[in-house]
């Protein structure tokens, strides 16, 4: 349960959380909450009007740095090496007995800024959600299998290499095609194919280990670091993210955070 803030009588309590320990493909995230630090959040997603493209969505947060508790480069702080690119962000909102999850994004990194003549320090983090993440990723066939032993013509299941099968779809069912037939793959478990023979008219026949195993389906991008976009996608398969068209935006003058911090 999330520690929230309240900013006024009219508005909803929020609460941010940034998951500073764990990588960004983990699953759970362990969550710390930020928000008695947060002096202004914005958060931005859809489209203007419906001609507008849709845009990814995005988190603009202003965080009290006084401490220097943000600074990737503060040794003595309590986030010191985890203050890096693409840790998990999230917003939750809160109005009477009603939750809802606002945003979950990838920082993007730490900046540091000292208004008032260096008498403050703030830390204004900007995060992208996964739209943002998305549309840096290239989508492809994924790479070739190899069957590994020879298959009968009658055969239902096939063991292919496990090397880059993380690459290749998840969801079913999809076809293959060894040399010149199609087959129907309808489960998967790990490099073991679960298989319906002679798919798209062509006629099941064996087929010797070695042989090259393909698809058209696009797979996951196999540029992606740590195939870090698969990871993610299926952490967020079950999350219940607001979709909602247009924006949100908080505001927290500096006076009333001190006073939460105190």
């Amino acid at each position: 349960m999330p520690n929230y803030l309240s900013v006024g009588p009219s508005l909803p309590d929020f609460a941010v959380e940034v998951a500073f320990a764990s990588l960004p493909t983990a699953d759970p995230q362990v969550w710390t909450n930020v928000t008695p630090y947060v002096r202004q959040l914005s958060i931005r997603r859809g489209r203007n009007n419906e001609l507008a493209r849709v845009e990814a969505g995005t988190l603009d947060l202003l965080l009290d740095n006084r401490s220097a508790r943000f600074n990737p480069e503060n040794s003595s702080g309590p986030y010191y090496g985890n203050l890096v690119p693409k840790r998990q962000v999230r917003v939750w909102a809160r109005s009477g007995a009603t939750e809802k999850l606002l945003f979950t994004g990838f920082v993007g990194g730490w900046p540091q800024e000292f208004p008032d003549s260096g008498s403050d320090a703030v830390a204004r983090v900007s995060a992208t959600d996964m739209m943002g993440l998305l549309a840096r990723a290239r989508f492809s066939p994924p790479p070739p299998l190899t069957l590994i032993g020879s298959i009968t013509d009658s055969a239902t299941s096939l063991q292919v290499s496990a090397t880059g099968t993380i690459y290749w779809p998840t969801g079913f069912p999809y076809v293959i095609t060894i040399d010149s037939e199609d087959l129907t793959v309808t489960s998967a478990a790990g490099a073991i194919f679960t298989v319906t023979r002679g798919a798209n008219g062509t006629t099941a026949t064996a087929h010797p280990g070695g042989s090259v195993i393909t698809t058209t389906e696009v797979g996951f991008d196999p540029f992606d670091s740590g195939n870090m976009i698969h990871q993610v996608l299926r952490q967020h398969r079950s999350r219940q993210d607001d979709a909602s068209i247009g924006s949100a935006h908080v505001g927290l003058k500096p006076a009333r955070v001190r006073a939460q911090m105190r």
